[in-house]
């Protein structure tokens, strides 16, 4: 159904009963009450007549000292029309052209007439009085006005419903403005001011002129100036608004928040000044032609600049600011504002600064008419009220724009006499106008401080951050800005406050600054953190920014920038970052010198009296907290520089300075000092060595005679002999008897003291000796030149080597866990006689499980092979009497014990060695895998998803190599002879599944998913068991050998080395290990990252791997090495250490950026056998068992990196790892060799794993481990079974084998 149109609606509505109810009884109808204006067009003059007469304010005006009744202003007929004119009518709210065009229409038909009938045209003021024709005495009855307003038209179309989406094309809501009305204002007659104000005498009568007194005509023409000043000022603003803010935004070339950020509040200043000068004109009409009172306008005209001009004025240095900035960036602007200096010679600078000049303005005119002005005229008192308003008002005014100054620009040059009235100054005593001056300084140079830091945020953070082209890389920006800036961030809220509290009471208290202490002691009790957090940290900010600096020419070139950047006002980045130093050391002086000014004036009772003390001791008592870290960041900021000045001249290519770990956050430089070496070859030759005391290890150097070393630059150290690790270091004698010895021409780098040949001098030896591999192991002897260098160097050494001890006990990243004690034992000598209590040589062990859940372990020795609960080291008991065991392997899931005695090897069934049953008949009859005694090394593993048994044996030149695959099961059924192994029958232990040969003698299997890693004796082969084709590794490129000599020394040092194991350390990257050296190599087996070795401390017989570690394990100690960057992490000593088991069977495998600690394993996987520490010998050489568990370390608060002092600050997030999914710990071989057949299909290339957060704790399953901690869930009594008859236990036994994340314990990692 069709619906009538809106008018057709409309008209209805006319007849319809409003209570919607038909009456067909009543002949009467009532007319229904409609709201007349839904009828009323507003072009229709006659209409808008009635409309202006019924909606215009009429009250009591006075005009030429006649009050005239229901009178109007001009203003009062322009309102009521524009409260009744439709919407399109009008540009914006304050559009008020086309109201006045239509009261002139009006004015013209005389439908209101000026109570004095002057003829001038309406103007939208309140200078003229108006009466409508009617209510004129002696007026004729007028008719209503007739005309059209055609832009007040309603539209032709019956539809139109005015929202501007009207079909016709002449829609008048769809016309603009400026279709109608031209942009520029309406010619308006100049007001009576300007035909006045120059000379206001040319209307008044003669006779009362020269009536006037010389004091009356002054104070009118004082009066009409004023006047004159006022409009010409409302001029400039109106032009301001007209010309340049509706400028700006009729051709959209500034957004609203930058126009609001120029011109502020000008536009309610401009109606301020509108009102001042209406009520000018009231009063010129009323008191005409002599204006009598003035001083209620500039009173109540003083009440309402308060709230405007302080906002206006504060606001311009930031207006300042933007115009600048807009100018510099956006061109059109620029364009626009020349145009219109140009063509109609505005200067908006000079406009947008006119509110300031003319408020200086005023106190000025009020003094001079209140100097005109009578004392006993009712006048004097309002304009003198009125003069002190205004002067507080532009003190306030002042104290805005020295606030927004922010300690720069003009604004800062304010000074506080300068804003005081004189006779304010005068009552001041000279110490309270002191104190108030130093008050004044505190509150500016607070502003400049906390503008600096605003720099810092704004400048050199957000640049940085902000930078199109990276100026520091993008994965280490956040570390580098915490590194430079720190927390400037809580400094800079916590004196924001500050600045603010002192400036709000300044304006609420100005002249006379009152109490301060309370706002200080408030910041400096919440400032502490920060600054005990900044301070300390500083040495460390500034070291870091010249390090980038020196190695960043992006940053280089940045900083250059950010210098020359008008904001820095050519202060330079260290400026920036010392100022919360320097600040803090300036706020006592401050204090200090307004308590001096307090206490000359007092009062007695003045709060800051006691109070300003109280945060004198409150900050000295910061600043003495802050020293130690100071000089303990100063100490490592030195220390680093050893990093750079520190070289190994012997090899240029050496790892020797990059794996002391300078920058590591944990290191210290604990003493250094000169000392003197003897030549070994001769008597008579001395050499000056600098010694370095670090917390991990003590470095020998000499100071390296350069040109490069000139007077103000660093000295060169070069690395004199290889570094000592504290723990391989024994002090020798400190007592020996001073010496008179020749010391030569010998002479210091720095301009030192010289010793001539015939110059005998007393020297000091103290000796030190330390083990390591063999060339470089021994006994030193140094001399000092007195004896209280001697006692320091004897101090200092003890305190590092305790030091080291207690913070490896602290940090050990394995447990000693003791698997046997008291069971072996050596001969002391080879001729001593034969004993049963000697067991032989510890050769091998391996844990295992059995069947119903016991945790076990087995040891071999040359006497036989023992078996005990594991962590029991008392319920170990021999189980075979074979001899020369070699190795022992067990393969839980076959049920099969591997034994290689006498180079045989042997199988037996588990269950025959450890029965789980009370009535087993197993018997332990062993199956012999060769025929012959030739087997040299046997290994376990699993390729392609198949455990597979290995052995070796020599032939000639030759090493043969046998696969076995063990049958399942098979230990269960009757067992055949050797002869039937290469048959393969079925009841076989073992099938076989390879044999192959390689021309060179093995010494050790890695078994990889598809491949064999063999280690030789002259290398690494990789073999392949599908095709049986073997490469060998590391792998040198000819050409490369020709162009880097470092790369033909690296091959050089490979070919002579015996290798010893190989390992994976990334998905692409492996481990070579040699026995004095290591090296990585990448999937295809050339030598990667820097082709620099990793230097082994000592001379290993053997290298493990318990992930993400390697164990470097030499018969006097022990190195743990993270495998990702091989640093070394912790050092173990001991005697005769070896190992005896590495687990075969592992479910870790490396990360895409390598190992780290998420996929660090929890069981322990290493054994190892070392004679017991104490060296009274009861039986013979003691041999203990031990295995590496590990550690569970604790968090420790004070080292971790979140701690910090300042509650606020939040350091950056460290780089987290995802945490592996549960199904990467299955117990499987899931190795991915870059040897296999099937590569990874992306070579993500190496990178270097970083350190983690070095005391976060293991998992949910984690728990602190060790010998004592009671592994065992079960009853003690279990232990007890263990040893008598291997019963099987009531319950299941669980072994805890916790890992953990380790933190770098000195060396780094």
């Amino acid at each position: 159904m069709q619906h009538p149109s809106r008018w057709v609606q409309t008209k209805l509505e006319l007849h319809r009963d409003p209570l919607g109810i038909e009456d067909d009884v009543s002949d009467v109808t009532e007319e229904a009450e409609v709201n007349e204006i839904r009828f009323f067009n507003p072009a229709f003059l006659s209409e808008a007549a009635l409309q202006l007469r019924d909606r215009v304010k009429r009250s009591r005006h006075t005009k030429a000292g006649i009050a005239w009744v229901n009178s109007f202003t001009g203003r009062d007929i322009v309102d009521a029309i524009q409260d009744f004119l439709p919407r399109n009518t009008r540009r914006s709210a304050d559009d008020r052209r086309f109201a006045l065009i239509m009261a002139r229409s009006l004015q013209d038909q005389l439908w209101f007439v000026e109570v004095d009938w002057d003829i001038k045209p309406l103007r939208d003021s309140d200078e003229d009085v108006f009466r409508f024709m009617s209510q004129m005495e002696g007026a004729l009855t007028s008719d209503l006005p007739s005309g059209v307003m055609t832009m007040a038209t309603k539209c032709y179309s019956p539809s139109c419903t005015g929202d501007g989406w009207c079909y016709a094309r002449a829609c008048p809501y769809k016309s603009r403005v400026s279709d109608f009305i031209p942009e520029r204002p309406l010619p308006t007659p100049a007001p009576s001011i300007k035909r006045r104000g120059a000379d206001w005498t040319e209307d008044l009568d003669p006779e009362l002129f020269h009536s006037l007194s010389q004091e009356q005509k002054q104070r009118q023409s004082i009066i009409r100036r004023a006047m004159t000043a006022e409009e010409q000022y409302e001029k400039d603003l109106t032009d301001l608004e007209q010309v340049f803010v509706s400028g700006l935004r009729h051709e959209n070339l500034m957004t609203e928040a930058s126009i609001s950020q120029i011109f502020a509040n000008v536009l309610a200043i401009r109606d301020a000044s509108r009102a001042l000068l209406d009520n000018f004109q009231v009063r010129l009409r009323e008191q005409a032609p002599l204006i009598a009172t003035v001083g209620d306008i500039f009173l109540e005209t003083a009440t309402v600049f308060r709230s405007l001009y302080p906002e206006y004025i504060g606001n311009l240095p930031q207006a300042e600011k933007t115009l600048t900035r807009a100018r510099e960036e956006n061109v059109q602007f620029r364009l626009f504002v020349d145009r219109v200096s140009r063509d109609s010679a505005l200067d908006l600078d000079r406009l947008i600064a006119r509110p300031s000049a003319h408020l200086q303005r005023f106190p000025v005119v009020l003094e001079s008419l209140l100097q005109a002005t009578p004392v006993d005229d009712p006048d004097y008192d309002f304009i003198a009220e009125a003069l002190t308003s205004i002067q507080d008002l532009s003190a306030i005014a002042q104290l805005k724009l020295f606030h927004a100054s922010r300690g720069r620009g003009p604004g800062s040059k304010i000074e506080w006499y300068e804003i005081v009235p004189q006779q304010v100054r005068d009552s001041m005593e000279k110490k309270e106008f002191q104190r108030q001056m130093h008050i004044w300084q505190l509150i500016l140079s607070e502003m400049q401080y906390v503008s600096d830091l605003e720099i810092v945020d704004n400048l050199f953070v957000h640049g940085l951050r902000a930078a199109d082209r990276p100026v520091v890389d993008r994965s280490r920006l956040d570390e580098f800005i915490d590194d430079a800036f720190h927390n400037y961030r809580s400094l800079l809220d916590v004196h924001t406050t500050l600045l603010e509290g002192l400036q709000q009471r300044q304006i609420e208290q100005h002249p006379r600054f009152g109490m301060v202490s309370d706002l200080v002691l408030h910041a400096v009790l919440e400032w502490r953190g920060a600054y005990l957090e900044y301070i300390p940290h500083y040495p460390l900010a500034k070291a870091k920014v010249e390090e980038e600096r020196n190695r960043n020419p992006a940053f280089a070139a940045f900083l250059e920038q950010c210098q020359h950047d008008p904001m820095a006002d050519r202060h330079d980045v260290y400026h920036f970052i010392h100022r919360p130093v320097a600040r803090l050391l300036r706020y006592p002086l401050i204090l200090k010198d307004i308590l001096e000014s307090l206490q000359a004036t007092g009062p007695d009772d003045h709060p800051d009296l006691e109070a300003i003390p109280q945060v004198l001791e409150l900050i000295a008592d910061l600043g003495r907290a802050t020293q130690k870290g100071v000089a303990v960041n100063e100490a490592k900021v030195d220390l680093w520089k050893y990093q750079d000045s520190l070289v190994d001249r012997s090899k240029p290519d050496s790892r020797v300075v990059k794996d002391l770990d300078l920058r590591n956050p944990m290191r210290e430089l604990i003493h250094k000092g000169r000392v003197f070496r003897q030549s070994e070859r001769s008597t008579g030759s001395w050499s000056e060595l600098q010694v370095l005391l670090f917390d991990h290890y003590l470095v020998l150097t000499k100071p390296i005679k350069s040109s490069k070393n000139t007077k103000d630059g660093p000295t060169l150290y070069s690395v004199y002999k290889k570094p000592i690790a504290l723990e391989l270091l024994t002090l020798g004698s400190f007592s020996e008897p001073a010496q008179s010895r020749s010391l030569g021409l010998l002479k210091s780098i720095r301009g030192g003291t010289t010793y001539e040949d015939s110059t005998t001098h007393t020297v000091y030896p103290f000796t030190f000796s330390f083990i390591g591999q063999l060339q470089v192991a021994g006994q030193y002897t140094l001399w000092t030149d007195s004896a209280q260098s001697r006692d320091e160097w004897n101090e200092k050494l003890q305190h590092a080597k305790v030091l080291r001890a207690e913070l490896n006990e602290a940090n050990k990243l394995f447990d000693m866990t003791p698997l046997s004690r008291d069971t072996f034992f050596m001969p002391p000598s080879y001729s001593a006689p034969t004993n049963s209590d000697y067991t032989g040589r510890v050769t091998c062990s391996c844990p295992f499980a059995t069947a119903d859940g016991r945790a076990l372990v087995a040891i071999g020795c040359q006497e036989g092979v023992w078996i005990g609960v594991r962590h029991d080291p008392r319920s170990v008991r021999q189980v075979l009497h074979v001899r020369e065991v070699q190795q022992i392997a067990v393969l839980e899931k076959f049920g099969m014990f591997l034994v290689l005695a006498d180079k045989s090897l042997l199988a037996y069934q588990l269950e025959a060695l450890v029965p789980t049953l009370a009535n087993s008949t197993m018997k332990a009859a062993p199956q012999r895998l060769s025929s012959a005694r030739d087997i040299s090394y046997f290994a376990v593993g699993m390729s392609q998803g198949r455990t597979l048994v290995m052995y070796t044996k020599r032939k000639h030149q030759e090493t043969v190599f046998r696969i076995l695959e063990p049958i399942a099961n098979a230990p269960t059924e009757q067992r055949r002879g050797i002869g039937a192994i290469l048959g393969g029958s079925k009841n076989e232990w073992f099938r076989l599944f390879k044999d192959f040969f390689i021309p060179t003698e093995a010494l050790r299997i890695h078994f990889l998913k598809s491949k064999l890693a063999i280690v030789c004796s002259k290398g690494f082969e990789i073999m392949d068991l599908t095709t049986m084709r073997g490469s060998a590794i590391p792998i040198f490129d000819a050409a490369k050998l020709k162009e880097k000599q470092s790369f033909a020394a690296l091959k050089e040092r490979c070919d002579s080395a015996k290798p010893l194991a190989m390992f994976r350390s990334t998905e692409t990257e492996f481990l070579l290990c040699y026995d004095t050296f290591g090296v990585y190599v990448d999937r295809n087996g050339k030598p990667s990252r820097d082709l620099r070795p990793i230097e082994w401390e000592g001379q290993p017989e053997s290298v493990v791997f318990h992930p993400p570690y390697i164990l470097v394990v030499s018969p006097s100690f022990m190195e743990i090495r993270h495998i990702s960057t091989c640093r070394l992490i912790q050092i173990v000593t001991g005697s005769d250490i070896r190992v005896t088991w590495e687990a075969w069977e592992t479910s870790d495998s490396p990360g895409p950026k390598g190992y780290g600690d998420e996929v660090a394993t929890r069981e322990p996987r290493v054994h190892i056998c070392r004679r017991p520490e104490d060296s009274r010998r009861t039986r013979g050489i003691g041999q203990h068992v031990f295995e590496l568990t590990p550690t569970v370390l604790l968090s420790n608060p004070l080292l971790a990196p979140h701690f910090t002092s300042d509650a606020q600050y939040f350091a950056p997030a460290p780089n987290v790892y995802p945490r592996p999914s549960p199904q990467s710990h299955h117990r499987s071989m899931s190795i991915a060799t870059s040897f296999d057949s099937s590569p990874s299909p992306v070579d993500h290339g190496y990178t270097p794993f970083p350190s983690a957060h070095p005391y976060q704790t293991g998992g949910l399953n984690s728990r602190p481990s060790g010998p004592s901690d009671g592994y065992f869930a079960g009853h003690p009594n279990q232990y007890e079974s263990m040893r008598q008859g291997w019963g099987a236990p009531e319950t299941g036994w669980q072994v805890s084998s916790p890992a953990s994340r380790q933190p770098d314990n000195g060396y780094g990692r």
